[in-house]
């Protein structure tokens, strides 16, 4: 929850609860892990944080096995 913190600033409390919901829905076993990873990603996108940006928690595979699921290898 703490990762929430960092886009206080830039969503509204509607969002907030909505990603606090899917982190505890995550936490409770009824969303998969992407879930939560996905809506984190795309505030990323919106509100850029170098400090979140560099977490290794969010790329949860390494880029090789990206690239190689996408067919680029």
């Amino acid at each position: 929850m703490h990762v929430q913190g960092y886009f206080r600033p830039h969503i509204d409390s509607t969002e907030r609860q909505q990603l606090a919901a899917l982190i505890d829905s995550y936490r409770r076993g009824e969303q998969p892990l992407l879930a939560p990873l996905m809506r984190i990603k795309h505030y990323m996108a919106l509100y850029p944080d170098a400090w979140l940006s560099g977490q290794r928690y969010f790329e949860l595979w390494p880029r090789v096995i990206n690239l190689r699921h996408s067919g680029v290898l």
